[in-house]
């Protein structure tokens, strides 16, 4: 079934911009109840800049992207590199997130919360002009203590988060 990101032609989880291989530094935005970090990094994974600003309290999905905008925004800047340059994006979100069609949705804690589908990946990747990924917060903090952090080199890792 074809969301309307697929119909304008582009897939849900891409903004209208071409992934850009050749930039090797990523975005990386965490979404939480309270706050919103963003950084920049390079392909060894090093941050090179990052910015926090606070989550807004109300005004829904459409306020969060805006925020996860300029937050990413603010960190790109830092680094002298404009979002549109990134080879994409990845986001950590609370919620149910599907990563096929890049929607959140059931976010309780976030803007008020909101149960329906919403588009995040398609709207940030629109404003960013480049790839935008989402994740559930939890399992992508997960993930990359099992490759990058305290997990590292072994079988299986097991990971418990608190949140706001």
């Amino acid at each position: 079934m074809a969301n309307a990101s697929a119909k304008n032609g582009h897939r849900a989880e891409n903004g209208n911009g071409a992934r850009n291989d050749k930039a090797r530094i990523w975005g990386g935005i965490d979404l939480g109840g309270t706050k919103i970090e963003a950084v920049i990094v390079d392909a060894r994974g090093d941050v090179l800049g990052r910015a926090r600003h606070p989550t807004p309290p109300t005004g829904g999905p459409s306020e969060v992207v805006k925020e996860l905008y300029g937050t990413l925004g603010e960190a790109a800047q830092s680094v002298g590199i404009e979002p549109a340059k990134l080879a994409g994006v990845g986001v950590g979100v609370p919620g149910s997130v599907d990563a096929n069609e890049g929607t959140l949705s059931h976010t309780a804690n976030v803007a008020g919360g909101w149960d329906a589908p919403y588009p995040l990946a398609s709207d940030l990747g629109d404003l960013v002009g480049g790839k935008v990924m989402l994740g559930n917060d939890v399992q992508v903090a997960v993930a990359a203590e099992y490759k990058l952090g305290a997990g590292r080199g072994h079988r299986s890792v097991l990971g418990v988060w608190w949140g706001t």
